[in-house]
Parts: structure tokens; C-alpha cells; sequence
């Protein structure tokens, strides 16, 4: 798994939002053991990688390292040499949480066999950035479709 952070860039943004894609997410966040609801504006995202927008500067970035088959699909997002899965966090101050050092990322495909739409419905469980005061914890659901 790679460390380092990434970002999807503005241009790639952009294209997702012009193909007129839908989706929704359900976040919790704890921040130093303070439980606060994510507010989702925007879903999208394209065959390997989701964004989830909150109100600026706020936003979860998830890389799946591949564009993802159809299935059920379990990613470890802490280091880890048999999988790979790449998760950012940019806090409500603008702070960005990258290298999680535990969770999962479960994620459910449905894509034709040719083409590139698709359908991603996936749980966040006990991500986790960092430890003791600066610690952030996410919980949470999303969806979103190409289509």
C-alpha cells in the first residue's frame, strides 16, 4: 500500500461530475473521541477511486489502486503487503489525515461486462488516522452510480 497522500486531480473531478453521476453517504466522524456527522454535498467518483465531498475544505478520498471487477470487494486500508487501498481524510480545518493505520473498506460492484458504468455501495468501518490526541476515527456508508 502506498503512503503517500494522493489526490484525485481537479481536471478528473470534473469529468466524474459532467457524466452525471448520483450517489449518497452516510459518515461518522470522531475527531479526539467527539462523534460528528459528515455531511455529504457531492458522490462521485469512476471505476477506481470515489470522492466523497463535504462543505470546503471537508472531503473523504478513497483509491482502490485498480479499476474494481464486479463482486464483493473487503480492502485493508493500514499497510498491508496483500492488498491495496489508499484512504485520505481533509478535516473540517483543512487538515490532511492520510495513512490509515486500521480499517476496512468493503465494497460492492456491479458493472457490465464492457464498458464503464457502474454501481459502488460501500461501508467504511473503524478507519483510522493517527493515535491518541490526534486520533480520527470513520464509520460510514456510500453510494454512487455512474449512470
Amino acid at each position: 500500500m502506498s503512503t503517500k497522500p494522493f489526490e484525485v486531480e481537479d481536471k478528473d473531478l470534473n469529468e466524474a461530475r459532467a457524466k452525471a453521476q448520483t450517489g449518497n453517504s452516510y459518515v461518522l466522524v470522531l475527531e479526539q473521541n467527539t462523534p460528528r456527522f459528515f455531511v455529504a454535498n457531492e458522490v462521485f467518483g469512476y471505476l477506481s477511486w470515489t470522492a466523497i465531498l463535504g462543505a470546503d475544505p471537508e472531503r473523504i478520498q478513497i483509491d482502490y489502486g485498480h479499476n474494481v471487477p464486479n463482486g464483493i470487494h473487503v480492502f485493508e486500508v493500514a499497510p498491508n503487503p496483500g492488498g491495496w487501498a489508499n484512504m485520505t481524510y481533509r478535516d473540517l480545518n483543512g487538515v490532511l489525515h492520510s495513512s490509515p493505520v486500521s480499517g476496512q473498506i468493503f465494497l460492492s460492484v456491479v458493472r457490465p461486462e464492457f464498458g464503464t458504468s457502474y454501481q459502488h455501495t460501500g461501508i467504511l468501518l473503524n478507519v483510522r488516522f493517527g493515535s491518541g490526541s490526534t486520533e480520527v476515527v470513520i464509520n460510514g456508508t456510500f453510494v454512487n452510480n455512474s449512470d
